[in-house]
């Protein structure tokens, strides 16, 4: 089990009108807990099985505290309080037809006050050919997901008619050698998804799109040259579309790609190298209303030296080539900085 707790206190000023409705300034403090207990018992006794049979109990806590000005005399509070508890039941069943093939089933069921039960579950096959790749496999999967506390109950963006999130996926890939040591895998998706939580910059309040079709192509590399070089490559492609005709999600780039490497050059000593490709995107803020944003790709660099007692230092080099672009609209990259670091741990070499 585990425990997280989060505080946080956000004042804004206000945002003026611009294509989009204005936001008055607020004040705002909120405090989140999560209380999560978990147990499982695993069955070992058949030779080919491999079960697994689960429980985990969880709590979420949110408290808010805080006022909204509509007008500088007439503060409105926004204070809230909510409380969810929910159960889940699993089981995990695996088997093995002989050495080259796997199969696997998972069933699990969730029950929230707010939303009952819901059941989902995954199957999957996995193929070890004779030659030419390590494995070939095919995941079917559905997913459930609720929403945040902070989508629910923030005075401003929240909205307590918010439903979870659900997902039916089907996955088909293969990871093949490269090398002596290296692999390089493909994977290509289909998912399919009900009531996706995005944010709506017309109503500035989250919401459930209906239905979100989702399907991608997905490509990795890992090739470690001799003891010292490993280098690393991931390239994505991505088509989200809105089944009801709704507007685009934002953020959501249709192509990303990176590209790391990891020197070792001595035995407390290491470097990495990294280049970081992100396409255009749709994106929206009030005063501008929603625009596509540019491409945009960085080089970052960063110098790491381990010391005794887990003691590590590390000075990086954020935007090496002082790239000029905006995350987000109104937010444009600070360009190249430097940074220095320390960690202390509490234990090692």
């Amino acid at each position: 089990g585990n425990v997280f707790a989060h505080r946080e206190r956000t004042g804004s000023p206000g945002v003026a009108p611009g294509v989009l409705e204005g936001l008055p300034p607020s004040q705002l403090d909120s405090d989140f807990r999560r209380t999560l207990l978990s147990a499982h018992t695993r069955f070992t006794r058949w030779a080919r099985t491999d079960a697994v049979v689960g429980l985990n109990l969880r709590e979420e806590r949110g408290v808010s505290t805080g006022s909204i000005r509509f007008a500088p005399e007439a503060p409105v509070t926004t204070d809230y309080r909510l409380t969810r508890r929910g159960a889940a039941v699993f089981a995990e069943l695996g088997y093995r037809l002989g050495e080259r093939i796997a199969a696997g089933a998972a069933w699990r069921m969730d029950d929230f006050d707010e939303w009952g039960r819901s059941r989902t579950g995954q199957l999957s096959l996995s193929v070890t050919p004779a030659r030419f790749a390590k494995r070939v496999f095919a995941i079917w999967g559905e997913g459930f997901k609720l929403p945040s506390l902070f989508s629910l109950g923030h005075p401003l963006v929240g909205n307590p008619a918010l439903l979870p999130e659900r997902a039916r996926s089907l996955e088909l890939g293969a990871e093949f050698p490269a090398g002596q040591a290296g692999e390089w895998d493909i994977r290509v998706f289909s998912q399919r998804f009900r009531e996706v939580i995005d944010f709506d910059f017309e109503s500035f309040r989250s919401v459930n799109r209906s239905r979100v079709g989702t399907d991608g192509l997905e490509f990795g590399l890992r090739y470690p040259v001799g003891s010292w070089l490993t280098l690393n490559a991931h390239a994505s492609w991505l088509d989200v579309v809105p089944l009801d005709g709704g507007p685009p999600l934002t953020q959501r780039p249709e192509r990303l790609g990176t590209i790391d490497s990891l020197w070792r050059l001595g035995v407390r000593t290491q470097m990495f190298l990294g280049w970081r490709y992100v396409a255009a995107r749709v994106d929206a803020s009030i005063p501008t209303g929603a625009r596509v944003l540019p491409s945009y790709d960085r080089v970052d660099l960063g110098i790491e030296w381990r010391g005794p007692a887990a003691m590590r230092w590390r000075i990086s080099l954020d935007n090496l080539t002082d790239a000029r672009y905006d995350a987000a609209v109104g937010f444009p990259e600070p360009g190249r900085r430097m940074r220095l670091s320390w960690q202390q741990g509490l234990g090692g070499a």
